[in-house]
């Protein structure tokens, strides 16, 4: 199997994001002179290529005297392994935009692993900017600090600075006697099945989190959860934490929060998948990362052929599921 942490989309930046140099405005400022830009705009898509195949990089140097902002408008991302800086900026409403603009999603599904990641980074941190103007502690403006990595009050009251904040949650394929279970939310498209999923409450491990999000949602219990890897999901502000679990008991019992839940064997999927009846878990998320393992580990043609028919990003087409 290969790694987690370099084969998931939205994730593998491969940045050193410099956090001891953050408020250093002499180096950050001379970073700026020389740095790749990339733009979003007011809608938190990024600016791409004519291909719409990779982001859209300008030169911090050689843009448009009429709109230049500088360092204090942009976030920070980091320095690459040439130490070439990048930041992100979000163009005003009323730049003339004329090329295309593209969506996280479809941004994970085409570019490189490293350039959707750093939109991801990007539009967590404009998004959360967008939602926290104001102090919660005076109601008074926020401004960026950090090179737009935190928000500090401007009235000068000594009240806390404020920091970007992500949601944990758990997701978990569990097997049982070569089956997995999947289960479906009442909103999303017909025929669409995923890894269950939920967020971690205050007060529990991960790991509980796994048993009773799984135990809520579907009857089921498991024994030991054993993790498997993570995914920042910027919508708005998640991170996936995947994990593996063996049903002790398998009994489903649907709770209030999934239309349904059943145990899945490869041909069930590989059947499904063949006459459009079932969806995958999109190409871009850790459920369908945490199904393919699971499938290239069964035995026999029936697991081959689900795989196969599993999406991926250079097979568009193929039907997906809601996440």
């Amino acid at each position: 199997m290969t790694d987690f942490r370099t084969s998931l989309p939205l994730s593998g930046g491969a940045l050193d994001r410099c956090d001891e140099r953050r408020m250093d405005r002499v180096w950050l400022r001379a970073q700026w002179a020389n740095a790749r830009l990339y733009l979003l705009d007011v809608d938190g898509r990024m600016l791409a290529r004519e291909d719409r195949e990779a982001p859209l990089l300008a030169d911090a140097s050689r843009l448009a005297a009429d709109w230049r902002p500088d360092a204090d408008d942009a976030i920070f991302l980091g320095l690459d392994k040439e130490r070439q800086a990048h930041f992100a900026v979000q163009l005003p409403g009323d730049v003339d935009l004329r090329v295309p603009a593209v969506g996280i999603r479809e941004a994970a599904a085409m570019w490189p692993a490293a350039e959707s990641a750093r939109f991801a980074h990007a539009a967590a941190l404009f998004g959360w900017r967008r939602r926290h103007r104001y102090c919660p502690q005076c109601a008074a403006p926020l401004s960026p600090r950090r090179a737009g990595n935190s928000l500090a009050c401007e009235a000068g009251n000594g009240c806390s600075e404020q920091f970007p904040r992500t949601d944990a949650a758990v997701i978990v394929i569990v097997v049982h006697q070569g089956k997995c279970l999947l289960g479906r939310q009442a909103s999303w498209p017909e025929g669409s099945y995923s890894a269950l999923a939920g967020f971690v409450e205050p007060g529990e491990s991960l790991e509980e989190a796994v048993a009773r999000e799984v135990r809520e949602e579907s009857g089921v219990r498991i024994g030991e959860a054993l993790y498997r890897g993570s995914q920042p999901w910027p919508f708005p502000h998640s991170m996936m934490i995947g994990f593996h679990a063996v049903a002790d008991d398998p009994q489903v019992t649907l709770g209030d929060e999934l239309e349904d839940a059943r145990w899945f064997g490869a041909d069930d999927l590989a059947d499904g998948y063949a006459a459009g009846s079932l969806r995958a878990p999109a190409a871009i998320s850790i459920a369908h990362r945490l199904l393919h393992d699971w499938l290239a580990a069964q035995p026999g043609e029936a697991a081959a052929r689900a795989l196969a028919l599993l999406p991926d990003a250079a097979r568009p087409g193929v039907r997906r599921a809601s996440d």
